[in-house]
């Protein structure tokens, strides 16, 4: 086999000073990857941090250690866990950017042991090696908050099955942490990366899903158990197979989050409730293709109600009537584009249009003759309020309108009583000769309409200052409201 010629070196301060900026969480995170991808059943993480300097140490029981001594130290090098979903690594960069921040760095495993420190650079031997395991070993300036994060990153781990993951801090008692059950798990084809034996690339894969609830607020992407970003979710969720990262492995695509965010919503849409179900990761799952046309239409519902209609803006009477009527109006401020796009193909909700646009489209007007005297002396009262209330002039009208959806609407100073719609006991006088409740409640929210809409602010003003008005009236001259 020919001799392999490099065409590179790699400068170790440049190499700092470019991912120094990042978290210093990504020590553990590339350390622990490589000792979760070996076949091993223990693994100990050991901190200890004095003036400024940290001490960290992960020792695993892997059987090979490292297969090849030069993995510790070659950028890019081809390895066996890119063509395998299941395992984490894929740049052999990670415990390289990590070395690159230390002071000092041992490397010890069956196949020998690696040194990096400032006097010497590297130092290869072969003489002191493991039986089992590796035992990675560094010094590396730290904050005493990020060495915190550190030790806070390791208890959120989700240890893979069958491994014991210990944490020992210096002055404090060891933990070891298991694998801990998932709230929900579940079978999704979803994108990741792997070397199809030509180059490394983006593909589909069945994988298993693993959703996790916490009472903590902050919830994080997960990868084979390792933290990658944190999510805008209800949930932890690991994703069993390599997620398709940045090369700093710190975020992901927001077409694969919508992706994830949708997959998951199928499996937990029966826990989202009414008040939960406008959140952001929730509005995102059901724009996705992932998402269960059911689902989708539960979380409409969940979101905006059993009666809810799309705003007409153009027909501002029918939205009005739609509000009167109990339903909830959705505007177009309320959803993204993405948003209508998938409602209106699910056909969840009808605008205020297509159920009251056309209210009064087929009616006949009732001949003075056919009104009855009480009918005619209530619309005459109806005029004395608004009058006496408003300082307004209006006028009554009496039609039929069978398929109308209201029993009364007002415009250009008019009332216009649908005698098909209004319940015959409307028609009716006490003893006292006076309105029957409900009628009155009619003409006063008819007459308030002079200042708006039902979503307008003046509307309801009017509404609170005619009943106002007519209560003040009623102690004063009791005789003005007998008909």
């Amino acid at each position: 086999m020919a001799k392999q010629i490099q065409y590179f070196e790699v400068d170790n301060e440049g190499m700092k000073r470019l991912y120094e900026g990042q978290p210093r969480t990504f020590i553990l995170r590339e350390l622990l990857q490589n000792a979760f991808d070996e076949n091993i059943k223990e693994c100990l993480v050991s901190m200890d941090w004095e003036d400024g300097i940290a001490t960290i140490s992960v020792h695993d029981d892997s059987p090979e250690g490292f297969k090849d001594l030069a993995d510790a130290y070659t950028i890019y090098k081809h390895t066996a866990k890119r063509s395998d979903a299941t395992k984490r690594g894929r740049f052999t960069l990670g415990e390289k950017q990590v070395i690159s921040q230390c002071e000092f760095a041992s490397i010890i495993t069956t196949k020998g042991q690696v040194i990096f420190n400032k006097k010497d650079g590297r130092v290869v031997s072969k003489r002191k090696k493991t039986t089992i395991g590796s035992i990675i070993t560094l010094v590396i300036k730290l904050k005493k908050d990020d060495f915190n994060e550190c030790i806070d990153f390791c208890k959120s781990v989700y240890v893979p099955q069958g491994i014991n993951f210990g944490l020992q801090v210096k002055d404090q008692s060891s933990v070891i942490y298991h694998y801990v059950k998932p709230f929900k798990s579940f079978t999704a084809t979803l994108p990741t990366m792997i070397d199809d034996g030509i180059a490394f690339r983006p593909t589909q894969r069945k994988t298993v899903v693993h959703v996790h609830q916490k009472s903590s607020k902050l919830n994080w992407l997960y990868e084979l158990g390792l933290p990658v970003c944190e999510i805008d979710c209800d949930y932890d969720i690991d994703v069993q197979q390599k997620v398709p990262v940045s090369e700093d492995r710190n975020s992901v695509s927001p077409a694969f989050l919508k992706r994830l965010y949708a997959e998951v919503l199928n499996q937990v849409h029966d826990q989202v409730s009414s008040e939960d179900a406008s959140r952001v990761w929730i509005r995102t799952a059901t724009t996705s293709d992932a998402i269960a046309d059911d689902v989708a239409k539960e979380m409409f519902t969940k979101r905006f109600g059993e009666k809810a209609l799309i705003a007409n803006p153009n027909d501002p009477h029918s939205m009005d009537k739609a509000i009167s009527a109990g339903y909830n109006v959705i505007y177009g401020r309320e959803m993204d584009r993405e948003e209508w796009d998938r409602f209106k193909k699910l056909d969840v909700a009808k605008s205020t249009s297509a159920v009251f646009g056309t209210s009064y489209a087929d009616f006949e007007e009732v001949l003075s003759s056919q009104v009855s005297g009480i009918q005619k002396k209530i619309a005459k009262f109806a005029i004395k309020i608004a009058q006496k209330t408003l300082g307004i002039s209006i006028s009554c009208m009496f039609i039929r309108s069978p398929k109308a959806s209201t029993s009364a609407d007002y415009g250009d100073k008019k009332i216009r009583f649908n005698l098909s719609k209004i319940p015959s006991k409307y028609w009716t006088l006490d003893a006292d000769y006076e309105l029957h409740p409900e009628m009155y409640k009619l003409l006063v929210h008819e007459i308030a309409h002079e200042k708006g809409t039902h979503y307008e602010s003046g509307y309801h003003d009017a509404m609170n200052h005619i009943h106002t008005v007519l209560s003040y009236h009623r102690r004063r001259n009791p005789e003005w409201f007998k008909i």
